[in-house]
């Protein structure tokens, strides 16, 4: 089973060896029954999906055409975090 991370999440095969999974990267979860266990994990709590997954092509998708238009987060009218002055 190949799945894509949605977002980065840290996780366990062996109970032992954390390895850290990043967004946007595949990964082939088929060699042991703790990588499929893993993989099941991180699809059923939304965290990554299966890559073959149409979801996969959606996600794709949507920060392709946001890259075009040069969207982002911080340039959407969003107001600017309010600094504290400090008084003496």
């Amino acid at each position: 089973m190949k799945i894509r991370m949605l977002c980065d999440q840290s996780g366990s095969v062996d109970g032992v060896v954390i390895l850290r999974y990043l967004a946007g990267q595949e990964y082939d979860m088929s060699k042991t029954n703790g990588h499929v266990e893993l993989a099941k994990t991180f699809v059923s709590q939304n965290w990554a999906v299966i890559a073959d997954d149409k979801r996969v092509i959606d996600h794709d998708k949507q920060i392709k055409d946001s890259t075009e238009r040069g969207a982002s987060e911080f340039n959407r009218g969003e107001a600017k975090p309010k600094t504290r002055s400090h008084k003496r």
